[in-house]
């Protein structure tokens, strides 16, 4: 009976889509490791779904016909490769994801929310080359607060923590998508435009 290798195979290589699926559904986080961890589970599943019309014709365990031993040597070093791919793509994967959100937390301001002089620094430097290499204008603004110490000193730290986030959130709301918003200092921020 050739049902199990159907069965088994029809699973095995819907398993396979969805994951495929949902690695290309995070594509919009941009690791490099993705695409390839695709291609191993799009490659993987197609494998699987071949079984499904050799079951006749081949044998097991691409098929259903008797077991010959040259057969499943290459299945079993297709598997074996396979899962050494995908084994080292998605350790790479994780540190790619890790060093991504590392490199965040390192140019983001954790209480606003909004790039740190770190961030101005470096983005502002490779900003102000492309700009004088387009010829197109560039705009530093900078804000500041006054009395700020005033009202920290009134509502104590956490008054004045959502005064800065509500702040963050106004200038957010009246920059274009293209313009960065800095936070230099305490109640200091500056805006490339």
């Amino acid at each position: 009976c050739h049902c199990p290798v159907v069965l088994s195979s029809s699973l095995i290589a819907q398993l396979l889509s969805m994951a495929a699926v949902e690695f290309w559904r995070g594509r919009a986080e941009r690791l490099p490791s993705r695409w390839p961890v695709i291609v191993i589970f799009g490659f993987f599943a197609l494998f699987f779904a071949a079984r499904i019309p050799l079951v006749g014709v081949a044998p097991f365990p691409f098929g259903a016909l008797p077991m010959q031993a040259g057969w499943l040597g290459a299945f079993n070093l297709a598997m074996f490769v396979h899962t050494i791919l995908l084994s080292v793509l998605l350790v790479s994967l994780s540190k790619e994801r890790l060093e991504l959100d590392q490199r965040q937390k390192a140019q983001t301001d954790p209480l606003t929310g909004a790039l740190n002089r770190r961030a101005f620094m470096s983005r502002g430097a490779r900003l102000l080359t492309r700009h004088q290499y387009d010829k197109a204008p560039l705009c530093l603004m900078f804000l500041d607060l006054d009395h700020f110490k005033q009202l920290n000193d009134r509502h104590g730290h956490s008054g004045g923590d959502d005064v800065l986030m509500k702040f963050v959130s106004i200038v957010h709301d009246n920059i274009r998508p293209t313009d960065f918003l800095f936070r230099y200092g305490g109640e200091e921020f500056c805006c490339l435009l």
